[in-house]
């Protein structure tokens, strides 16, 4: 698997539900097919958008970023005011009613903290040395209309709109949003020859509106992709089911949809996620976080160790495909690598192909392959289906915020949302 020529063909934008998603698709699937591999496609409904341009003109200056996506199109004038914290407008209920709020960074909550202050807009302004942020409401917010009119702009430009605080100022975003369908691929090499257990391994493929998505995660489609050609030549003795997964980033959409139409399946053999989300820094810091327990984190950590790597190690919950096999108590093995250069421009435009022409891919394969090698052949399957107590209460909130729904969890509920 050449995995720099495959990053060639996938550099494009492939926002979910979109002709670039589409084309990513279909190289994927012309791989499987050059492969011989036997596969299907999965596709669902989300509400989807075609990325659009927004403006805020102050009487001093005019700047330019992005619509947040799902955001629709409007015009909306109000008085310009600073909350550099966003998360400070939880204590300034009705404080800043018909205002344009400005922020430093972004929070989920954004959308509820500007209803909650009363204001009518918000413009994101993202960190030094980088272009603005390529970011999107949740699908809840915007079916409950609850989506926050909002845009990023650039850290330079945040120092510009300084000097308009209190004036009144106009945002403009041009967006539309549709109807649209995304495609999750599944291909299995293998077969139960040992017993029923089911490996999985998978990978989003689509990325964040205007934006290559190279380290995030063209790069760890490619990866899985370069672990699925070993396993096609050698078929383990075991099921090895990949997943590339579109959605991701409108909200783990695709993974949510596979695990709930495949639930049966996943609740009966399902036995172990390896997800791999963000790789290729030429120089950069690997992780291995672990939706498990303490037992999984140290035998992960142990296998990739034997193979010549030192992984940095948690217990935690990855916000990525994984998850929702976690709140099947399916553990999750999340293999990142980011730090460096190329990671540093993520959810950006400048996360770009270019930045990982050279870049660092053999970490994530080879742990990822350590680790397989070690599942699949054994004589009785080592990790037990189990998620740590600590994790389940944040898992439940996740859930919560995710989907704005009561998550359908496998353990007696631990969270008690406020009502």
């Amino acid at each position: 698997m050449d995995i720099k020529r495959f990053l060639a063909r996938i550099a494009h934008e492939r926002l979910a539900g979109t002709a670039g998603e589409r084309r990513a698709r279909d190289t994927i699937v012309e791989q499987l097919t050059d492969w011989g591999v036997t596969h299907r496609t999965e596709p669902f409904s989300i509400h989807g958008f075609m990325p659009g341009t927004a403006a805020i003109t102050a009487p001093g200056c005019r700047v330019q970023g992005h619509a947040v996506g799902l955001t629709e199109s409007t015009v909306l004038t109000g008085r310009l005011v600073l909350s550099e914290n966003p998360e400070a407008l939880q204590h300034q209920r009705g404080a800043y009613r018909g205002c344009i709020v400005l922020t430093y960074g972004y929070s989920r909550r954004l959308s509820e903290l500007v209803a909650y202050c009363g204001a009518s807009a918000a413009v994101c302004i993202g960190g030094p040395d980088r272009r603005p942020a390529c970011l999107a409401h949740r699908q809840h917010q915007y079916v409950q209309k609850t989506a926050a009119p909002m845009m990023t702009i650039t850290h330079d430009d945040g120092l510009r709109l300084l000097d308009e605080i209190g004036h009144t100022v106009q945002v403009t975003i041009e967006q539309e949003v549709e109807p649209a369908t995304a495609t999750n691929i599944v291909a299995t090499v293998g077969s139960p020859t040992i017993d029923q257990s089911l490996v999985y391994v998978t990978a989003h493929y689509d990325s964040v509106h205007s934006s290559e998505g190279a380290t995030d995660n063209a790069a760890g489609v490619a990866c899985a992709l370069a672990l699925l050609d070993e396993y096609r030549r050698a078929p383990p003795p075991r099921e090895l089911r990949f997943v590339f997964f579109s959605g991701e980033e409108l909200g783990l959409l695709g993974s949510q949809h596979h695990v709930t139409h495949n639930v049966e399946e996943i609740d009966e053999r399902a036995a172990l996620v390896l997800n791999i989300d963000i790789s290729g820094d030429r120089i950069g810091t690997d992780f291995v976080h672990v939706s498990g327990t303490k037992e999984l984190k140290g035998y992960a950590a142990g296998i990739i160790r034997e193979a010549g790597y030192c992984f940095k190690e948690t217990l935690s919950l990855y916000s990525s495909d994984g998850i929702p096999f976690v709140v099947r108590e399916v553990p999750a093995v999340n293999l990142a690598r980011s730090g460096g250069e190329a990671s540093g421009y993520v959810h950006t435009p400048d996360d770009a192909v270019h930045r990982i022409a050279n870049g660092n891919f053999a970490t994530t394969t080879t742990a990822g392959k350590a680790i397989l090698d070690r599942l699949l052949p054994a004589k009785v399957f080592p990790v037990d289906r189990e998620i740590d107590e600590s994790l389940r209460e944040p898992l439940e909130k996740y859930l919560w915020a995710l989907t704005a729904e009561k998550p359908q969890i496998a353990w007696t509920e631990k969270y008690k949302r406020p009502s």
